[in-house]
């Protein structure tokens, strides 16, 4: 049954079946702790979810991130923290069809 899932979903796993469900991806080291605690809300409500911790440019965590077949990307910043929000990215979609 593994093969026949791997097969259909060329290892783009959807949501509910993927091991790596969303990555939140702070804009600068100022923003991981709001990262970290973004990260630690999803966990707590049962979600798979990691933060990005190296000093990468944003393009180049979100890069890394699709090829690690992430599902969802949270990018938190300034304005987010101080919204209390997160900006979302989805994994095969295109900035302007969001």
């Amino acid at each position: 049954m593994i093969a026949v899932l791997t097969e259909h979903y060329g290892g783009k796993w959807p949501f509910w079946l993927s091991p790596r469900q969303a990555i939140v991806i702070p804009i600068s080291k100022e923003h991981l702790a709001y990262a970290t605690e973004v990260s630690e809300r999803f966990k707590s409500c049962g979600f798979y979810c990691d933060v990005e911790t190296r000093s990468l440019t944003v393009n180049k965590a979100v890069r890394e991130a699709q090829v690690a077949q992430y599902n969802y990307f949270l990018c938190v910043g300034a304005q987010e923290i101080e919204n209390g929000t997160v900006t979302v990215r989805v994994r095969d979609q295109p900035k302007n069809e969001r």
